[in-house]
């Protein structure tokens, strides 16, 4: 309960209002909280996670005309994983939208929040024109996640996505702009001014899908230069609105939530104990939409000894909230489309044993005998399904094939919090996605860099590591 809880050091009893408690918790996070190892190795984890998207964004399509956009010749801040340059809050915009292109960030399953995607870019940017070390890097991400996690959870970002709302967007803007925060070293009034001026373009439609795929990275991109922005403004005292949680326009009535009180009962509550945002945050086992991951987990248990001709049906029950997003029975047009169609995604893993890159490529989406294995694959609703959901994202997979029946089910996707990803995990990612673009031994210096993150004396140079031969 925040009635409960300290923000760095202070019960929120003490504090003037929710908007000063909230800041006050990432202000702690920011300087005075020891983070422990297991968030630390985190931040790394999930930098490399992110570096890896930004690689295989780079060979999507449709996002050239984005990169050409917004490029600048006599820009200073480089674009990681790519030789373009651009002004600030454009490049930490453009990073966010290669790194959400591919759905290979990670996400936070119960408010349905992308955090890595709108944290990690604004600091990489940042990093160009700030000299941060590596403890500061770490606390700035983390300070990210957790007003990302804790705004999410306040606004339910499930129900939020139920209503047309990209929740990333609603509250990315805000964890954009306390990891910027973090990156300056602003705190106390200024801190607030920045969420105030963030908050104010808080919204986002959850549009765009197979027909408009880079509307979506464009949004990301958006959200993130916006975070970036306000804490600059922020920085030179401009001041932003203040009763974001508890004011009659506030953020929270604005999308259908009760505003709180400072002593009262709410689910904003501060970061206690071991229960970092971060540590919360699920990975990706498969380059996919995350409401996809448990139903890939089933059917690789099943499929591990069956031959894909061989198969004759598959059914496959989500929860309806999950099903909207992946049933998708005709052939992929994007390659974002195919992240979203449970149909493909299944069919590639029978075909292939894994989601190969190949075959996301639109040679590999055509090819005949993915679409006719595509049609023997049914994606339905289960009520009895919804009731765990978003505590767990469970499917239900039933394969027929000339042996007969088999079936399996999985609650939670490889690379949720309770099934971690090991870090070799996110480094073979890297490597299998930036091995066209870095030599091998800029590779290996990448690797090496981010798995001594928070000792590294200035996070600026992994960005020149990062600049394509």
């Amino acid at each position: 309960m925040l009635s409960n809880q300290l923000y760095g050091g202070k019960r929120v009893s003490d504090f003037t209002s929710i908007d000063t408690a909230f800041a006050g918790l990432i202000e702690s996070v920011g300087g005075g909280v020891a983070i422990p190892r297991a968030a630390r190795t985190a931040v790394a984890q999930h930098t490399l996670e992110i570096l890896a998207a930004l690689f295989v964004g780079m060979d999507v399509p449709e996002m050239q005309p984005l990169l050409s956009s917004h490029a600048r010749p006599r820009g200073k801040i480089g674009v990681p994983a790519t030789r373009l340059r651009s002004e600030l809050g454009l490049a930490a915009g453009l990073t966010a939208a290669l790194s959400h292109a591919a759905e290979t960030d990670p996400i936070h399953a119960p408010t349905v929040v992308c955090p890595a995607a709108v944290t990690i870019p604004a600091a990489l940017a940042l990093a160009q024109t700030l000299e941060i070390p590596g403890p500061q890097y770490t606390a700035a991400v983390c300070a990210g996640y957790e007003a990302a996690i804790h705004l999410g959870r306040v606004l339910d970002g499930a129900a939020l996505l139920s209503k047309g709302w990209w929740p990333t967007a609603v509250c990315g803007g805000l964890a954009a702009a306390a990891t910027s925060a973090v990156c300056m070293g602003l705190t106390g009034e200024r801190l607030q001014n920045a969420f105030g001026l963030a908050a104010v373009h808080a919204g986002g439609l959850a549009i765009g899908g197979p027909g408009a795929p880079v509307a979506r990275n464009l949004l990301c991109a958006h959200t993130v230069r916006v975070g970036v922005d306000a804490a600059l403004a922020a920085r030179c005292g401009v001041a932003g609105p203040r009763d974001l949680f508890s004011g009659r326009r506030s953020l929270l009535t604005a999308f259908g939530r009760r505003p709180l009180r400072v002593g009262g009962k709410a689910s904003i509550g501060a970061r206690s104990g071991e229960s970092w945002a971060i540590l919360q945050t699920s990975l990706k086992r498969w380059p996919c939409a995350l409401q996809a991951q448990s139903a890939l987990d089933a059917l690789a248990r099943l499929s591990s000894n069956r031959i894909a001709a061989a198969v004759q049906a598959i059914q496959i029950d989500l929860p309806p909230a999950m099903r909207r997003i992946v049933d998708r029975p005709g052939a992929p047009p994007t390659r974002w489309a195919a992240t979203a169609s449970l149909q493909f995604l299944a069919a590639s893993l029978l075909l292939d044993g894994d989601i190969l890159d190949s075959r996301m490529q639109a040679t590999g989406r055509s090819e005949p005998r993915v679409l006719d294995l595509m049609r023997r694959i049914r994606v339905s609703s289960d009520s009895s399904l919804a009731r765990r959901y978003p505590q767990e994202w469970p499917a239900r997979v039933r394969l027929r094939d000339l042996h007969g029946e088999a079936a399996a089910e999985s609650s939670l996707p490889p690379g949720h919090p309770e099934r971690p990803l090991p870090f070799e995990s996110s480094e073979g990612r890297f490597r299998r996605y930036a091995a066209r673009h870095l030599s091998p031994e800029k590779l290996d210096s990448v690797v090496a860099f981010v798995k001594t993150l928070d000792r590294q004396p200035d996070i600026g140079a992994l960005v020149e590591l990062l600049r394509p031969q």
